[in-house]
């Protein structure tokens, strides 16, 4: 095993614990969260550590779906089929991404 390989891990995974330790620093005061563009809601499990009531919104509908799934086991996070846009009056288009919709 190379060192340089071994260190870059370490380095990547002690920026991770760092971040999340922010987070939730950030988020102790914080009592729920409005998440927009909400993909599969890969942060539930991160949410529900915190205890925050979450509304996830995601307009994509296969994505919806398997949003929706996922949140069977958190009571206190919700998802909406919705596409939020700066105003409801115009006409919006939404272009899906080719990495699942990730960056839609």
């Amino acid at each position: 095993m190379e060192f340089g390989n071994v260190s870059g891990r370490v380095i990547k995974k002690v920026g991770r614990e760092i971040a999340n330790l922010r987070r939730s620093l950030l988020l102790k005061r914080v009592r729920g969260i409005i998440h927009v563009g909400a993909n599969t809601g890969q942060e539930r499990h991160y949410y529900a550590r915190l205890g925050l009531d979450v509304i996830w919104f995601e307009p994509i509908p296969w994505i919806f779906d398997q949003l929706s799934a996922n949140l069977l086991d958190y009571p206190k996070q919700t998802a909406h089929q919705y596409l939020l846009a700066e105003k409801d009056t115009e006409r919006c288009i939404l272009h899906i991404a080719s990495n699942n919709g990730e960056s839609s």
